[in-house]
């Protein structure tokens, strides 16, 4: 990077801030303890990108943190708009790559620090959202009965309770996929387990096993209990 590419201008490509969720830059695999980091990246070229920590060769590209669950639009318009356009322009006129006598190193102008920590600030100030897991969110302090209504399908009810939920302010990590699995699990240990049984109507209980969350026989042993039927099991 240097102070004659200033005329060449940006580049934005922020399609996955948004298109890919409210949070796209939110990412925690299952074997994972900590979030990844996430980024604002500026190539030398004049690039704009965000995204989740890239270790590429980021001598070319400066990178800056950015919550790991800021709005992606947002931030996006953030970014676009001419404050945050004209502070990208700044940094990328200021940086050059220099020789510390071991490595390559990027130095910015004071003018480019400046800069930098405007744009870091801002970045802190941009809508977040609260994100949940949807066990937790949903189950933690309410029992399924209260959110699934007799005469619905489990998968309506989980698509009306994340409905409900998807706000301004609220955001559940995995989406509607991860809001229906957590209905789907919390209604089959009602089945499993006797201490939740009553939880769930028999028209919900059968609606369980005819879409294959449940065996016959947990269904049946489960309709023993709570109806009194006696019926016959898998020989």
């Amino acid at each position: 990077m240097n102070s004659e590419e200033t005329t060449s201008g940006l580049n934005f490509d922020l399609y996955n801030l948004r298109y890919r969720s409210k949070v796209p830059l939110y990412k925690k695999d299952a074997h994972e303890f900590e979030l990844r980091p996430a980024f604002v990246f500026l190539t030398k070229d004049g690039n704009v990108t965000a995204d989740y920590f890239d270790e590429g060769d980021l001598l070319d590209t400066l990178r800056f943190s950015v919550p790991e669950d800021v709005c992606g639009n947002s931030l996006a318009d953030f970014l676009e708009s001419p404050e945050g356009r004209g502070l990208l322009e700044r940094i990328k006129a200021g940086c050059q790559i220099e020789w510390d006598g071991n490595n390559h190193v990027q130095i910015l102008t004071a003018d480019a620090k400046i800069a930098k920590e405007k744009l870091c600030n801002f970045f802190m100030k941009l809508h977040r959202l609260q994100i949940w897991g949807a066990k937790e969110y949903f189950f933690d302090y309410s029992e399924i009965s209260n959110l699934w209504y007799e005469g619905e399908t489990l998968a309506q009810a989980s698509a009306r309770n994340f409905a409900d939920v998807e706000n301004y302010i609220n955001y559940i990590n995995g989406g509607e996929d991860a809001a229906y699995k957590a209905f789907l699990e919390e209604a089959v240990r009602c089945i499993e387990h006797p201490n939740y049984t009553k939880q769930i109507t028999p028209a919900q209980a059968a609606h369980l096993y005819e879409i294959g969350a449940v065996d016959l026989d947990s269904y049946n042993e489960w309709r023993e209990v709570n109806d009194g039927i006696e019926t016959k099991k898998n020989q």
